[in-house]
């Protein structure tokens, strides 16, 4: 088994690891589920829900906040890619989901 950065990936590999992980919170992913962001579809609320931020973490005017303003930025392919490493045989055709996640890119050096 070999751990393959992201961004080493060859383009039939490239094509499995997206189509594998379809759960990752990237622009093209929402694109192409149909929803405008995948972080807002995933946590069941939808953009406009609103959430109240714990006393100490928020500005006078922000006690209420939409939920699509307060998550972490949705990233595209190529910079999720970038950041993740992942689990192929040796021979790079079959990757391997025993482990059922993607690694940090970093374990890949």
């Amino acid at each position: 088994m070999s751990l393959i950065k992201g961004s080493n990936l060859t383009a039939d590999q490239r094509r499995l690891v997206l189509a594998t992980f379809g759960h990752r919170h990237t622009h093209e992913n929402a694109r192409a589920r149909g929803v405008a962001c995948v972080l807002c579809a995933d946590s069941g609320g939808g953009a406009d829900r609103e959430i109240v931020i714990p006393a100490g973490e928020q500005a006078a005017t922000e006690v209420r906040k939409r939920w699509h303003d307060h998550h972490v930025a949705v990233q595209t392919d190529d910079q999720w890619l970038a950041e993740h490493a992942f689990h192929f045989t040796k021979d790079g055709r079959r990757l391997k989901t025993r482990p059922g996640y993607a690694e940090p890119a970093y374990l890949a050096d």
